[in-house]
């Protein structure tokens, strides 16, 4: 309950620290930080493991696609490449739990 609150709390305060800033595509960037926010929201009221995990993917995006943007605005930086390999590597780690296992393998 204290991770809802403090998420509920902070994604306002993070809109209006950022509201001076001008951005290309503002209405993208605050969609990102409400989709990332839905994501969070999702993975700290899962009650199960896989709406927890689908959560989590969830919340990764936005911030894939922001370093995607930023990799195109500063040549050389490729930091989203980096976060891109970490993310599907424990995605496919992770997704080994949530994957049926045949009956036979037991």
């Amino acid at each position: 309950m204290v991770m809802v609150l403090l998420t509920t709390l902070l994604v306002p305060l993070i809109i209006l620290t950022t509201y001076q800033h001008q951005y290309k595509n503002a209405g993208a960037f605050y969609a990102l930080i409400l989709f990332m926010q839905a994501g969070l929201l999702v993975v700290f009221t899962a009650l199960d493991g896989f709406l927890f995990y689908v959560g989590w993917e969830a919340a990764l995006i936005p911030i894939l696609l922001y370093l995607f943007a930023l990799g195109r605005r500063k040549p050389g930086t490729y930091h989203h490449q980096v976060f891109h390999l970490h993310v599907c590597r424990v995605a496919v780690y992770a997704a080994r739990y949530y994957l049926p296992v045949p009956a036979h393998t037991r």
